[in-house]
């Protein structure tokens, strides 16, 4: 799709929902039609159409995790530790902040709206 942002631009914002296309067909019209928008992963040959399912999905959801600032697992030598939750509280935590700063702004907007009915 020609209005397709790359991945590597930090394409995402707000809550973010990732819907994957079939590898021989990609998204269906209806699919489409309840996207926001689209990105895409550069290729640099063009010795293939697209990539594996599975690979684009590594791809994206792993720099998502790095552009929302998740915390990384910790490891132990080549492996990550299955039973480390340091990843996991940290990602409770931001989802905390996350929500605590959407109750801030709709209480703001509400402020703002009394205020905007009552000015005049």
């Amino acid at each position: 799709m020609d209005s397709s942002r790359n991945v590597w631009n930090s394409p995402f914002n707000k809550s973010t929902a990732f819907i994957l296309g079939n590898e021989g067909t990609g998204l269906s019209d209806i699919e489409k039609s309840i996207c926001d928008y689209f990105i895409y992963i550069p290729q640099y040959r063009s010795n293939t159409e697209s990539l594996n399912v599975s690979v684009a999905a590594g791809i994206v959801l792993s720099h998502f995790a790095h552009f929302a600032n998740f915390v990384e697992s910790s490891r132990e030598g080549e492996k990550y530790e299955l039973d480390d939750i340091t990843g996991q509280k940290a990602m409770m935590k931001r989802a905390e902040e996350i929500r605590e700063e959407r109750k801030q702004n709709r209480e703001k907007d509400v402020e703002e709206s009394l205020g905007e009915l009552y000015s005049e």
